[in-house]
């Protein structure tokens, strides 16, 4: 695993003693111009399952997500590409779509992200919310 993981890994349990956290303008995790957002969306994703597996608090899963909320706003404000794909093609809109991460599909509409890109099997984040219903 690379350094960026066991930091916000860090971070994320640093969460479960101080719910209130919020990653700060200073983290470098957050202000590094090209960290890929999908990586990011699955991290928050993983978090969320081993928390709520963990019989975490209600506040502390919302405080979890509220955290990575800011921080993906800050990689978008500093020039993380909100449509870049991963090797399966993979969006950010997807893999938000996937998890069921309504807040983060919020924040990407909101930043102008593409949900009609489609995956290896041909999957969009459009098609999948359709599903979801």
């Amino acid at each position: 695993m690379n350094m960026k993981f066991w930091m916000a890994r860090g971070i994320l349990l640093h969460c479960l003693t101080a719910p209130a956290l919020v990653f700060s303008e200073h983290d470098s995790f957050c202000q590094e111009p090209y960290h890929d957002l999908v990586v990011a969306i699955r991290e928050l994703a993983r978090e969320k399952l081993f928390l709520s597996q963990n019989f975490a608090r209600p506040e502390t899963l919302l405080s979890v997500e509220q955290s990575f909320l800011q921080c993906f706003k800050e990689m978008i404000q500093n020039g993380s590409n909100i449509n870049h794909a991963d090797a399966d093609k993979q969006t950010p809109g997807i893999v938000a779509a996937l998890y069921h991460l309504d807040p983060v599909i919020e924040l990407l509409r909101a930043h102008g992200a593409d949900f009609n890109a489609t995956d290896n099997s041909g999957y969009s984040a459009n098609i999948i919310l359709k599903l979801r219903r």
